[in-house]
């Protein structure tokens, strides 16, 4: 019992050292909404305009074609059950995988 409890007072000492270390919390800038509103207006105004968008990229026709082939052939894979359903899982829209391996992990 004697390590379990070493290891207890290491932890106990580790979190008080952070605890001295860790910066004091300062207030946020008080930048005006109305600033913040017309940024993000700006924003939204340019990606609704297209004008910053970039020139097409061609593509040849043999990458075009194989693409395309490996676009038509990731519907031949059936879904993986640990995706689950919609209904499953509640039905919002919270994004992720729904608790399931992440993309990473897929190309395994």
């Amino acid at each position: 019992m004697f390590h379990l409890s070493s290891i207890r007072v290491q932890a106990v000492g580790i979190a008080f050292a952070c605890s001295l270390g860790a910066g004091v919390a300062h207030a946020q800038d008080d930048t005006p909404a109305s600033e913040i509103g017309h940024a993000t207006s700006a924003l939204l105004d340019v990606q609704r305009s297209n004008r910053a968008a970039a020139t097409p990229q061609p593509i040849d026709g043999a990458a075009g074609t194989y693409a395309y082939q490996r676009y038509i052939d990731s519907f031949k894979t059936p879904i993986p059950q640990w995706f689950g359903t919609m209904s499953a899982s509640g039905g919002g829209s919270s994004g992720g995988s729904g608790g399931g391996l992440s993309g990473g992990d897929l190309a395994r």
